[in-house]
C-alpha cells in the first residue's frame, strides 16, 4: 500500500471510471489522501458519480506522472462520513471550501477503496507490475 500511496501523493490528479445504464463514465478525479488501509477520494451526495457508485460499488482510478509512469487502480468502494477523515480531507484540500460549507457538510462525503489492485507501468513496452490490497 505505500508504494501505491507514494505515487498517489506526488500523482494526485486523475481519471475516475465508473458504470451507468452499462456504459462506462470516465471524469478528472483527484485523490485526497490515505487514512489507516483506505485510499480516499470525495464527492457530494448531489452528484451522479455518488448515485452510479451507489448502484454499482466498483470504480477504477488512474493517473500519469510528468515522465509517463502511470497507475491504474480499480476496486470496490464504500462512502464513508466520518467526521475525523472529513476533516482531515477538508484541511489538506482547500478547494473544497468552494464547494461544501464544512467538512460536517452533509452532501460532502467519502469514497473509500481498501481492496483492490494496483497496477503500476510505463510507456517503455516493459511489463506492468501488480499489486493487491
Amino acid at each position: 500500500m505505500n508504494r501505491i500511496t507514494a505515487f498517489l501523493e506526488q500523482n494526485p490528479a486523475g481519471f475516475m471510471a465508473t458504470v451507468e445504464d452499462g456504459k462506462p463514465r470516465v471524469r478528472p478525479w483527484q485523490f485526497m489522501l490515505r487514512y489507516a488501509d483506505m485510499l480516499v477520494f470525495c464527492t457530494g451526495k448531489n452528484k451522479a458519480v455518488y448515485r452510479q457508485l451507489m448502484k454499482e460499488p466498483y470504480m477504477a482510478f488512474s493517473s500519469v506522472s510528468p515522465d509517463m509512469r502511470w497507475i491504474r487502480l480499480q476496486g470496490g468502494v464504500t462512502f464513508t462520513d466520518d467526521i475525523v477523515i472529513k476533516r482531515k480531507v477538508f484541511e489538506t484540500h482547500a478547494a473544497l471550501k468552494n464547494l461544501y460549507r464544512d467538512a460536517a457538510d452533509p452532501l460532502f462525503t467519502l469514497i473509500t477503496m481498501s481492496r483492490g489492485e494496483a497496477f503500476f507501468g510505463d510507456f517503455s513496452g516493459a511489463p506492468y507490475s501488480r499489486i493487491v490490497f
